[in-house]
């Protein structure tokens, strides 16, 4: 949680107030969420979620995809989520964090869901079903054949964090030391051997029965109790985890997901959401749009700008700015809030009594680099794309020719980097501003009449 809710009045407590991360806590929400952010992308995501939410519960279970660019606020809408729907839902929140980046495969997603949900529902005062107690059995044995197949360092990952559990003769603290060790070794999953994995894959239809049974009795359950339902909603795996490795966990085991009885939502990388094999998804994206600064035409969108300046004014005081400085980092910007908070923090580091625009060009500067080194080519990259390729269909978006927004691998790497932005929910393409600087410098746009770049950070 942040160390300040109210609006930072000295540079020095602007590190107390403004942060990259999510807003997560009702007070938080409470203190710096503005709703001109939603009013100025031209759709709430949150209020069309909450009413299918509403329709599904009790009903055929919601499942859909959510993405959006890094640093665009996916998080916190989801935070939006939780609280309007705590009167029908109890939200299990993971982060793809939890897996190995490099070795997970579906059946950890599967087996992780399986454990958060039971270790909730066992919690709740007065729960004691032996049937469950049943299905926990029955999920157990589905690992004690491949026993002999783990390797010794997987045993050893696993006992780390089993250690930290309960242990002992008791079904609920036995239950909750092998949860440990499937947790350990989860985390550490590039410890497994081949055999084990393969063994595996085998038999995720048995584990997604099982997993089925566990999921209705824990609703039921927990609807005994209080009349919710459980929600599944998983976040960061467009974080650090390589696009084949999301294809393989969404596409080649998409019906794995469809077949689950119950709520939930994932975090999808946007370029996915908008490649070729979007289409194979098991269900539907809802994307959250970004900000934007420029109308389709390059001319300032001044509900973009007040909706950006309405969010720094609640966490720093805008005295604190030097005359245009603030506008100067939105428009650099490309009305990404992270990119946004790191610039001001960036320029605070270098500021005296407020940020001038030294320090703001400075800011601009580096963050300009980071986006020039994005056009080149990334190890995360599934296809390798040459920047005169790259450069040719920024051109395109950016003079808003005919078929330009097509997927393509093209596109799919420029949203990715962020070099391309998306808005009002598949409605246009854009580029981003600093993007356009990159473009001007090398002669590729040509500066207006005024001797500046339409849609460029100047």
């Amino acid at each position: 949680m942040l160390r300040q809710l109210t609006p930072a009045t000295t540079l020095i407590e602007i590190y107390k107030t403004l942060s990259t991360e999510p807003l997560e806590q009702p007070e938080e929400l409470k203190a710096f969420y503005r709703s001109e952010l939603n009013q100025a992308r031209g759709k709430d995501i949150v209020a069309r979620m909450q009413r299918l939410l509403a329709n599904a519960y009790q009903s055929v279970p919601y499942r859909t995809f959510l993405m959006g660019h890094l640093g665009v606020g996916k998080s916190t809408e989801m935070s939006r989520l939780i609280q309007q729907i705590q009167g029908q839902f109890e939200v299990i929140r993971l982060s793809a964090k939890e897996l190995d980046p490099v070795g997970f495969k579906v059946f950890d997603v599967l087996i992780l869901m399986i454990m958060e949900i039971t270790e909730r529902t066992i919690k709740i005062p007065g729960v004691n079903s032996p049937s469950f107690n049943r299905q926990l059995e029955e999920f157990q044995r589905w690992f004690d054949v491949e026993k002999r197949l783990f390797t010794e360092a997987t045993d050893v990952a696993g006992s780390v964090v089993a250690g930290a559990g309960m242990t002992g003769e008791n079904p609920i603290a036995k239950i909750f030391g092998f949860f440990g060790q499937l947790r350990g070794e989860i985390k550490y999953a590039t410890t497994r051997k081949r055999e084990v994995v393969e063994y595996r894959l085998s038999r995720i239809p048995e584990l997604v029965s099982l997993a089925n049974k566990i999921l209705i009795e824990c609703n039921q359950l927990l609807g005994e109790v209080n009349n919710k339902e459980w929600i599944f909603i998983w976040e960061d795996f467009d974080k650090r985890i390589a696009p084949e490795r999301i294809e393989e966990l969404f596409i080649t085991n998409g019906s794995v997901f469809a077949d689950l009885n119950v709520h939930a939502i994932f975090n999808l990388p946007i370029g996915l959401g908008y490649s070729g094999r979007a289409k194979q998804l098991p269900f539907d994206c809802v994307a959250v749009p970004d900000t934007p600064i420029f109308t389709a035409d390059h001319q300032l969108n001044e509900d973009g700008l007040l909706a950006l300046r309405a969010i720094v004014k609640t966490r720093v005081q805008l005295n604190l700015f030097a005359s245009d400085q603030l506008d100067r980092l939105i428009i650099a910007s490309g009305g990404n809030i992270r990119d946004l908070f790191s610039m001001i923090i960036f320029a605070a580091t270098s500021a005296a009594e407020c940020i001038s625009e030294p320090d703001v060009t400075q800011a601009i500067n580096d963050l300009r680099l980071q986006y020039r080194n994005r056009l080149g080519t990334s190890e995360y990259d599934k296809d390798k794309i040459e920047y005169s390729e790259k450069a040719k269909r920024l051109i395109a978006i950016y003079n808003r020719e005919p078929e330009s927004d097509i997927p393509s691998p093209v596109l799919y790497v420029l949203l990715r980097s962020r070099a391309v932005l998306e808005f009002n929910g598949r409605g246009w393409f854009g580029v981003h501003p600093l993007v356009v600087d990159i473009l001007a410098d090398q002669g590729r746009i040509e500066p207006d009449a005024t001797g500046k770049v339409p849609g460029g950070s100047n």
